[in-house]
């Protein structure tokens, strides 16, 4: 905690997944609370600014949906290697959500709370809320969150366009 606090103060910005593991991207876990404790400490600036993200990455036509999932005993470098090997591609949609003021928020629960809420109702089976910028989702594919964080009023992202998964 005590380096995500240094290069806050520093001016970096910064990216993490907040729950803590992987998984078969069908769901969001909760995030972590203490991983928030970071964002709000009174030697940080009061404009700091957290915006969820959320990844929506899409199975080529067929396959199943956990297809660029990773979870459990599986090799990371050898289901990379795989999946990226693999003839046919799928894609990946990112999400931008509202970002909100960090100081906002009485403790790390609420915030975790919060921003797992905004990712979670980017997910197809949720109903559409004004706090996230939806673009339109498949009903099969894996998910993931993530959270940018901008200490120097930062400024929110666009929704991007769906993007296909690709070979380098």
């Amino acid at each position: 905690l005590q380096l995500l606090q240094h290069r806050l103060r520093h001016g970096h910005r910064l990216l993490f997944f907040p729950e803590g593991t992987s998984t078969d991207g069908r769901r969001v876990l909760p995030f972590k609370p203490t991983l928030f404790q970071s964002f709000l400490t009174p030697d940080l600036p009061d404009d700091l600014r957290i915006q969820a993200i959320t990844l929506a990455f899409h199975a080529p036509e067929g396959e199943d949906p956990r297809f660029y999932g990773w979870w459990g005993d599986s090799d990371l470098a050898r289901h990379l290697l795989q999946s990226l090997a693999y003839k046919r591609h799928g894609s990946v949609q990112v999400i931008y959500h509202e970002p909100v003021v960090a100081i906002d928020f009485a403790d790390p629960i609420s915030l975790a709370r919060h921003l797992q809420a905004q990712v979670a109702a980017a997910l197809p089976w949720s109903a559409p809320t004004s706090s996230a910028q939806r673009l339109n989702l498949a009903s099969s594919g894996s998910f993931q969150g993530c959270l940018a964080i901008s200490g120097r009023g930062g400024h929110s992202q666009q929704p991007t366009s769906k993007c296909p998964v690709s070979n380098p």
